[in-house]
This record gives C-alpha cells, structure tokens and sequence, in this order.
C-alpha cells in the first residue's frame, strides 16, 4: 500500500484540550430566515465549509494506513509508521489504539505483592501494536456469537459448571447490557473470540506496558489511592457489578477500564516471579503450568470507598499496573473478561532497551489526601473503664463488655477474657472500620476450656451472612453464608493461635502459624450489623451445656495476612505465652 508520510502529532495535539478547527463549526447554531423559509446565506456557507472540511478529512483518512479488516476511526492521527492512530476493527466493532514501541520497568521490587510480580526489570516492547480502547463488550462478543452459532463455549476445560455467558441466560445479576464489559468468559473463550476475528489477548509485557501508559507510578495515574474512584470501577462504589465501559477517566495513552471494571485474561502461561522473563514482549509458556494471569483489579476489588482502611500495599496485590491474578483457564466468572490486541507483526523491530516512551498528554489527576489503615483494631482486654473495652489500635474502636469475664491469667502475663453464657458478649457496634467487604484477617489467641458437640457458639465476627469464627468440637472460618467455609481441629485446655483470612480468592485458616484450610471463594463480603466478640447466633438457646473458652489479644486486619506473615505473628507472640 502507498501513504504519503505525515509526522506523528505534537504533544499539544494530542493533548486532550486540543480541538480542531472543524469540531467548532460542527456545533454552529444553524438559522432560516424567517419570512421565506429558505436558508440563509450564512447558513449555505456554513454547508459549503463542513462539505469541504469532510473532504479534506477523507483525504486526510486516505494517508493514513490501517491493518486488514480496519478502517481509521474519524479525527484519526498518523501515528508510528503512518499507522493511523485509532482504528476500528471492522469485524468486531471495536476501537483499537495504537501504542508505539518502547522500553519500560516491569513488576515491582514490593515484597508484599501478590501472585509474585518480582523483581522490577526493564522489558522493551520491540512493534507498536493496538489495543482496545476499552475491554470487550457485551455486544462486541454478540458478534461472534452470531458469526458461529456451532460455538457454545466448547473451549471451556470444564462445561459442566454451565459458567459459559451465564449473564446471557439470565442466571446472573451481571448486565447483559451492549455497552458493559462481557463476564463469564474462560481463557479459551477469549482466545476463540480472538482467533475468530484475526486478534489476539495481550501478554502480561504488553498489558502491563498500556496500562502505564509511560507511568512510573502505582496506577497509571500516580500514587494517590484516594484517586482510584476518579478511574476505576471497584469495590462498593462499583456496587458489586459491572458498569459501561469508557464511563471512568482513561489513563495517558486513552485507555479506559485498565484498573477494575473487570479482570483481563493474558496469553501467557502463569510463571511464579520475573527472574527468567524474557527482556521483550513474548508470551511465556511454562508446559507444567496450569493455570493463566488475569490483570488489572475488578469490580469485585477493593478499595471503592474504603479508603481509609485500605493499606499501602493494597496497589500491588489487587489493583496497581503491577497487580496479577492467576487462575484455571477454564475458570470462567462473573468477574473476569478481556481486552484485545492487533499485533503490527510487519514493522521492524527496535532494539531491546530502547528510549522510554513518553505520554502524548498528562492523564487526568485529580487529588485529594487519603490514609491507608492496616491493623484496625487490637484488644488485649487488660483494660476496663465501666464495661468498655478499649482498641489500642489508636482506632478508637472500643467495645461494650455485656457478661463476659476478665480472667487473670498468671504473674506477668495480664488478662484474658472467659466467655461461658449465650448472655456474655463484647459488641462493638456498626462502626465503618468493620465494613471488611474486600480483605480481612482476624487473629486471636484462644484457650477451649469446654466446647459443645453440635451446636456452635460464635467467637468473633459479624455473622454467618457476613464474616464469622465460631466453635464446636472445631473451629469454623465463614464468609457470606453456611456453605463458605473452613475448619480445623482445635485443642481442649490449651492456647491456641488461630488466624482466619479472606482475599476475594479464598478463606484460609491458620492454626499456630500453620495453614490448616483453605476454600476458594470470590464473593463479596456482605455489610453484616454489629462486630461481636462472641456474636450472637440464632441457636444460641440450644447450646449444650456447660461451654467456655477464653479469648485474648485479639487483632483486626483490613487486609489479608501472607502465610510468612501468619507464621511470623504465632512466632513472635508465642515467647512467654503459658501454653
């Protein structure tokens, strides 16, 4: 194909304030004179400029070169190579922008980070390529629904749990809506839409390169998590669903949805770590993986409007350009999608750890302070001001002692709490900083001195509905109902130091620094009502009886705890506890 070369736009041109001559006269109030009834002649040459305006477009459209199947999108740029720098994909409807080639620092050097994105490296992405504007939509995979009709998500590795486009069937509260990001889509779904329509799903180098889009920072918009709702559909302020896609700021590179909204499938294979990555763009493969990243945070991610309690390391774990997920490839939910790729495989190659690309225009930066809170509360019941038991978190979140006792527990080792009635109970009411829809730990030393068979008797949480501990002959870790659960033994006459998590990927259970259980679960957590030390329970009036046990330094997370960090907590709290 020929082209007549055009320089790729300033950095004032591409900046978002900028607008072109023609898009002034397109919103010109156009008048008739009133006693004939006939155009003015202002308004006939109005007409003659936006006639000749669109030729000059549709010239200008004609230097412009677009891969196969595309067409430049109106008010298109010549970007690298004249590639015009937002296209449509004729076949799928979707908007694909051009991103040139470019080295940057990938992964993070943050211990705390989740599904292991270390160390930071410089990685060069060799070929511009597009990406999608946005993640693909609901219509957008209609499409391809209509195109092969035969394709009844097949690909899937396990069909049987009917997960395939649930939303479509009305099985779910996800939208079904066009202009919604679509769910219930597997690895292979993806990959058979891709493979469909001549595109592809990015690797975790690509991805991890649009969505900084030149930025340095934890977001593609900077560092500020009070920032997150200006961006990115998440959390509470998501309202548990998906929304329209392009509905939050985009980042610098006009990418939307790149933080929440819903996860993004990558081509690679998941590879614990970045220490072999290959330094350019290529998919890794790992032939004993089994299972597939997921980038960039969802709806069903925090923090929303929980910021306050939301800890600094929360970016690299759930959110942040740098966050992973990594999963089944058949595992097809309500909160996983796509985002698709066009590779420019005929553009040479630049050298690996060429110049860092730069914005075409500053992201869009709204700020305001914010604080990130960890440890939420700390109760080591050696205090008692008329009934109140007081939080030295610096929280504030004290509680009401109605009937439990305070027990001394030995020369130096101060006060535990013997809970022993369904009367007795701590209630520290409805306060915000136990609204833990996201990440949770509840840590605690507890001491069975005798425990009902059958019936259970609550220990610390808000509920069955919500977040709860309780005890029979076990221990019981609930999020969100009866059937989210698990358990471990526990001892009679000892002390035990016992830590329940939840990460919107699973509940796990530790007992004296050990993971002793663990469920997969990716729901939110429920609102609940008031947080209790021994929460009240529905069958509290058929508890058998007698029952005891005592509770001691009891400690609340709004974040999930590591296993190394579970370890380390029994290790250094167990020095000097009478066992």
């Amino acid at each position: 194909m020929t082209s007549v070369p055009v320089r790729w736009p300033s950095e004032a041109v591409a900046s978002a304030e900028y607008q072109r001559p023609w898009k002034a006269i397109s919103h010109t109030t156009l008048t008739f004179a009133p006693s004939s009834g006939r155009p003015t002649r202002a308004f006939i040459a109005v007409l003659l400029v936006l006639s000749l305006v669109g030729t000059v477009r549709a010239a200008e459209h004609l230097d412009l070169r677009a891969p196969d199947r595309c067409r430049a999108a109106q008010d298109a740029q010549a970007g690298p190579h004249d590639y015009a720098d937002r296209v449509i994909h004729e076949q799928t409807g979707i908007q694909l922008i051009l991103v040139p080639a470019g080295t940057f620092t990938m992964g993070t050097n943050d211990p705390d980070a989740s599904s292991n994105p270390q160390p930071a490296r410089q990685v060069t992405i060799t070929r511009p390529f597009y990406v999608g504007r946005t993640e693909v939509t609901n219509g957008q995979y209609r499409r391809f629904m209509k195109a092969m009709p035969d394709y009844q998500g097949e690909a899937d590795v396990d069909p049987a749990y009917d997960l395939y486009l649930r939303h479509f069937r009305g099985k779910s509260v996800m939208s079904d809506a066009d202009d919604h990001p679509v769910v219930y889509v597997s690895w292979q779904n993806a990959n058979a839409f891709c493979d469909w329509a001549s595109l592809a799903i990015p690797s975790e180098a690509q991805w991890e390169y649009a969505c900084r889009a030149g930025a340095t920072t934890k977001f593609s918009f900077g560092d500020d998590l009070a920032d997150i709702p200006q961006y990115a559909w998440v959390d509470l302020a998501a309202g548990h669903e998906t929304h329209p896609v392009a509905t939050k700021l985009p980042n610098a590179w006009g990418l939307y949805d790149m933080h929440g909204n819903v996860w993004e499938w990558c081509a690679d294979d998941y590879i614990s770590g970045y220490e072999d990555a290959p330094a350019d763009e290529s998919v890794r493969r790992d032939p004993d993986a089994q299972t597939k990243p997921l980038r960039g945070g969802s709806w069903s991610t925090g923090p929303g409007r929980s910021l306050a309690r939301t800890p600094a390391w929360f970016y690299s774990t759930a959110l942040g350009s740098v966050s992973r997920l990594n999963v089944a490839p058949g595992n097809a939910r309500q909160d996983r999608g796509f985002r698709v790729i066009l590779p420019l495989s005929e553009v040479p190659p630049i050298a690996v750890s060429a110049v860092r690309p730069v914005p075409a225009h500053p992201s869009p930066a709204p700020s305001s302070p914010a604080t990130a809170g960890e440890l939420v509360a700390h109760y080591t019941f050696d205090q008692d001001t008329d009934g109140k038991v007081l939080d030295s978190s610096g929280r504030d979140n004290h509680g009401q002692n109605k009937g439990a006792q305070y027990v001394q527990q030995g020369e130096d080792q101060g006060f535990a709490l013997r809970v022993a009635s369904p009367d007795a109970v701590v209630d520290f009411g409805d306060r915000p900083d136990f609204d833990l829809r996201s990440h949770l730990t509840l840590e605690m030393w507890v001491h069975p001195e005798s425990l009902p068979e059958r019936r259970e008797v609550g220990l610390l949480g808000k509920g069955f509905n919500s977040y709860l501990l309780s005890f029979t002959s076990r221990i019981w870790f609930y999020i969100g109902g009866g059937s989210n659960h698990c358990s471990a033994d526990v001892a009679l006459g000892e002390w035990q130091h016992v830590i329940a998590t939840y990460d919107r990927q699973a509940l796990r259970l530790y007992v004296d620094g050990r993971l002793i259980d663990q469920r997969a679960q990716a729901h939110p957590v429920a609102a609940g009502d008031h947080f209790f030390a021994r929460p009240p329970l529905v069958a509290d009036d058929q508890l058998e009886r007698p029952w005891s046990y005592l509770l001691d330094d009891v400690r609340v997370y709004s974040r999930a705890l590591s296993a190394d960090e579970a370890t380390k907590h029994f290790e250094a709290q167990a020095e000097g506890r009478q066992r």
